[in-house]
């Protein structure tokens, strides 16, 4: 029998489920009689998926006030498609659930009425239970006792099993928002909060263990799952995720990357946009964070590979090694775009880019399609540079900054003196060696973009005209040869600058008044590139570097969340 031959009663019955389930508008188009019977329902279904579908955590609407919504009605979960937790740590200033709504309000419940609600939904969390996980821990974290002050902690929960004795606001918000993720099956993009992995408490490994529950979970693991499996698995839909740090006083990266990595891992993840995270090694075994994959109960080791095609990370430290690790369960990437920014203490002051870029064609050198590599801002020495990228087979856009062509090749032995052990290494190699672009392009690229510093914050120890000049110089040698003639694939060539005023230090005579004039930085370049055959060059210092890759769309989250 067919659908529409069903009795109207069994077809109200299906359409509640349908509705139950978040997707009554497709059930209620198929057809005039669908539609007419679930008449009653579209009025509420649609002003819920208008007030959920985009969730953007503020002081007016917090984790809290989601997580009762959602406990009163599961529909609201299904309907959430968009989820910013940027001011999550903001907006979470009413622990006690006094003020979810006004009264009168559609939506108002009691405090007692909340709690009640909220402490349900937890115990019944699959993700919990598979991560093994104290119910009771976790409700008292999400709905503490007393009052939590934004600064200072307090003792409670003291009879709990495994609960926290000391907590503070954010860890009462990072148990929030993981708890709110198990939840939200048709989730597609995704902000986190700026502090994550910053739990006060020190003790991230609890709720580490139910990302990695969720990601089995999304990918239907049936070792996790057995004998059913879960078919309202959290997160299982994301495609898009972005991950933030706060900033400290010198706009420094301090915290590792480790702690998405389950994020990384999720089957329908596509695009990653990282900002302000480390995965570094260091000599000095305190500063760095290095980057391992996680594991979950019943999980091989090794056994999940990750799905992500664009991989961006901007103002990370991240070295040659880690980036080999975090490529490794990448097979799909086609989009790298990474900018360098040494930590808060000082670990990747020194950056290997030759080493780097090494690194990631050896991982993912035969699809990449896109590669940016730039240095954000505040660092000490490129300690090797890039002399080729033929291994990049596929590659068709490239980014790149200039001073990753001022340094000497890798594995030359040269690359020493900004590790401090022979000074005079560096007088072995000058600009002069540097290879044309026509020699270190592979055969099929079609856009090529370099970045040129002012010198701000690059370098220390040396002076801001040194570094301009050599740049300059790297820039004649770059195009010593006809790019256009070796490459008839290419397109465009752009050059940026990161918009600081330069002095040159250099002037010219100006007719016969004898005035003399400042001779601009493009100037400079137009005369050095003068029959070179590039085409499209383009100086541009409206944007910083990083942001201004041509061929991507910044806006695509943003507007996809309005």
């Amino acid at each position: 029998m067919s659908l529409l031959g069903l009795p109207t009663e069994l077809l109200d019955d299906i359409i509640l489920q349908v509705y139950s389930n978040g997707d009554l508008e497709s059930m209620a188009l198929s057809c005039k009689r669908n539609y007419d019977l679930s008449k009653p329902h579209l009025k509420q279904y649609n002003i819920l998926r208008r007030q959920w579908n985009n969730v953007r955590v503020t002081k007016g609407r917090s984790i809290l006030a989601t997580l009762v919504a959602i406990a009163r009605d599961p529909v609201v979960a299904r309907l959430i498609r968009t989820l910013d937790l940027t001011l999550a740590n903001e907006s979470e200033g009413d622990y006690e659930c006094t003020a979810i709504c006004t009264p009168g309000h559609v939506g108002y419940v009691h405090n007692s009425e909340a709690r009640s609600l909220v402490c349900m939904s937890v115990r019944s969390s699959l993700p919990l239970a598979l991560a093994e996980q104290n119910a009771d821990a976790w409700t008292r974290m999400i709905l503490p006792d007393r009052t939590i002050s934004r600064a200072g902690p307090v003792i409670i929960g003291q009879n709990v099993p495994g609960m926290i004795r000391h907590i503070t606001r954010r860890d009462v918000v990072i148990h929030r928002t993981i708890f709110l993720l198990t939840l939200l099956p048709n989730l597609e993009r995704l902000r986190l909060p700026k502090f994550w992995d910053c739990s006060e408490s020190g003790q991230p490994a609890k709720w580490e263990q139910v990302l990695s529950a969720i990601s089995h979970l999304a990918s239907g693991d049936q070792g996790m799952l057995a004998p059913n499996r879960y078919l309202d698995a959290p997160l299982a839909r994301l495609e898009s995720l972005s991950p933030s740090q706060e900033i400290d006083d010198d706009g420094r990266c301090r915290v590792g990357l480790k702690g998405i990595a389950s994020f990384l891992l999720l089957p329908g993840l596509r695009h990653v946009n990282i900002m302000k995270f480390m995965a570094c090694e260091d000599e000095q075994m305190y500063t760095g964070i290095p980057f391992q994959w996680s594991s979950s109960p019943g999980a091989s080791p090794g056994s999940a590979m990750s799905n992500v095609r664009a991989l961006h990370f901007e103002g990370c430290c991240i070295d040659a090694v880690n980036i080999g690790r975090i490529l490794e369960r990448m097979p799909a990437v086609t989009s790298l775009k990474y900018s360098h920014h040494a930590t808060w203490n000082g670990c990747g002051h020194n950056w290997d880019a030759g080493a780097f870029a090494a690194a990631v064609s050896h991982r993912c050198g035969a699809q990449l399609r896109q590669l940016s590599l730039t240095v954000h801002r505040r660092m000490g020495a490129v300690e090797s540079g890039i002399f080729s990228l033929h291994e990049f087979m596929a590659l068709e856009e490239v980014q790149l900054d200039l001073l990753m062509f001022a340094a000497p090749p890798p594995g030359s032995g040269l690359l020493s003196r900004a590790r401090g052990v022979n000074p005079e290494a560096d007088d072995e190699w000058n600009i002069s060696d540097i290879p044309p672009l026509s020699q270190i392009l592979p055969i099929g690229i079609e856009r090529v973009s370099l970045i040129m510093h002012a010198g701000h914050g690059i370098e220390h120890g040396q002076s801001e005209l040194s570094i301009v000049r050599k740049q300059l110089r790297t820039l004649k040698a770059l195009f010593a040869a006809d790019l256009k003639l070796s490459h008839p694939y290419l397109q465009q060539v752009i050059l940026r600058h990161d918009g600081h005023a330069v002095d040159l230090g250099m002037h010219t005579i100006v007719g016969q008044s004898g005035r003399r004039t400042d001779v601009s930085l493009e100037s400079q370049v137009a005369r050095l590139l003068r029959g070179t055959g590039v085409v499209g060059v383009l100086i541009d210092d409206c944007h910083d570097a990083f942001e201004s890759m041509p061929w991507e769309n910044l806006d695509e989250f943003r507007n996809s969340s309005r």
